[in-house]
């Protein structure tokens, strides 16, 4: 199992909703992401990420969009182990 953790993710306020459509697209397509769903709040989109080497590679992808403005990596932990 990789690496796993959310991010979330937030568009610049110009993006029309066709872009933002199309966002969510090709977030879905990069490789390590398992899904990509629109959220209401301070970020527009929530990301699952199961990356196999690094969760900063797979955002640094997402990053590189025109329509990016900010994120934040919520890494998982898994506090059972050794139970």
């Amino acid at each position: 199992m990789g690496l796993r953790a959310y991010l979330l993710v937030k568009v610049k306020d110009s993006t029309e909703q066709e872009e933002f459509t199309k966002a969510v697209k090709e977030v879905e397509q990069v490789p390590g992401v398992e899904f990509a769903d629109p959220v209401i709040g301070p970020f527009d989109m929530m990301v699952m990420v199961n990356a196999p080497a690094t969760v900063e590679t797979i955002a640094a992808k997402i990053q590189n969009h025109q329509w990016f403005e900010d994120m934040e990596i919520l890494k998982l932990i898994n506090i059972f182990s050794g139970v």
